[in-house]
């Protein structure tokens, strides 16, 4: 990439780190619209931005600079990027293990990759031979949940009572 922009240099260590726009914006500190306008080479980081920005891309100042080639990443930087800069503080121990045993190339994992993976891992796995929650009558309290709240109504239950009605 010699004799490329800082703006492209910015992108492209964006891209290989798997983050959007957005979510470099929020790991520097800054807006997507400031990323956007860097990327684009229409406003240039400033010396504390481009410090910040080198550190969240995993890459060096000197390369966001132009001033040397990037540095291919060794195995498991996606991950490690991941844990440093974007796992969520409620993290476990044994989520860490089954992302660092998790059956993907860690030479092409970003640190998207692992966030999308923490996702699959949380969400809570669908319930079988479980009965539809009760109507409430008029005369009933609608159901509530654990935090007190009221359950969503479902169309399902509306038809059946407008039907039950005539």
């Amino acid at each position: 990439m010699p004799g490329s922009t800082m703006g492209v240099r910015i992108e492209r260590a964006r891209e290989l780190a798997g983050l959007n726009k957005n979510q470099l914006a929020r790991a520097v500190g800054t807006s997507w619209q400031h990323v956007d306008h860097w990327e684009r080479d229409r406003t240039q980081p400033s010396p504390t931005s481009l410090s910040r920005l080198a550190s969240v891309l995993g890459v060096t100042l000197a390369y966001l600079l132009g001033e040397e080639e990037p540095v291919v990443p060794p195995l498991q930087e996606g991950l490690e990027t991941f844990l440093r800069s974007y796992a969520p503080p409620d993290l476990t121990p044994q989520e860490i293990a089954w992302l660092r045993a998790a059956p993907i190339d860690p030479g092409l994992a970003t640190p998207g990759t692992y966030l999308d993976l923490l996702h699959r891992i949380r969400m809570p796995r669908p319930a079988s031979n479980v009965p539809p929650p009760a109507t409430a009558t008029d005369d009933e309290e609608p159901s509530r949940n654990k935090t007190g709240r009221r359950e969503k109504v479902r169309m399902e239950d509306v038809l059946a009572r407008v039907k039950g009605r005539r």
